[in-house]
């Protein structure tokens, strides 16, 4: 169990008291957090997250990109497997779409989507 996280990342409270996450919400979370932090942003670990270099190319590399992602969601302690990954560019809108299916290690199907400014 942790604590639930808003679309922006603050901290969800409900009467006053902290929200708290788990299951399939918290792996799917988990994985938010990873994608969403650049590669060396956080100095307590500077291995987590995502490499940000290859997801900001103007001309982005759909390849490099999958590698860079499941490379991420592998950080994720509750992923056992990652299934299937769909990426979507907005090329208008300078976003970035992630989608996938991953296994948790407890056999459940866990599905999110990710939304990152490129």
């Amino acid at each position: 169990m942790n604590l639930l996280l808003d679309s922006s990342g603050d901290f969800v409270f409900e009467g006053g008291e902290l929200k708290m996450v788990s299951g399939q919400e918290e792996i799917a979370q988990a994985a938010r957090v990873i994608l969403g932090t650049n590669l060396n942003e956080w100095f307590l670990d500077p291995d987590a997250g995502t490499n940000y270099d290859v997801l900001l190319q103007k001309q982005p590399n759909e390849d490099a990109i999958r590698e860079v992602v499941y490379t991420a969601l592998e950080q994720v302690e509750q992923i056992r497997k990652v299934e299937t990954l769909d990426i979507r560019f907005d090329r208008e809108n300078r976003m970035l779409y992630i989608s996938f299916t991953a296994t948790a290690v407890d056999g459940e199907k866990v599905e999110s989507e990710v939304s990152l400014d490129a």
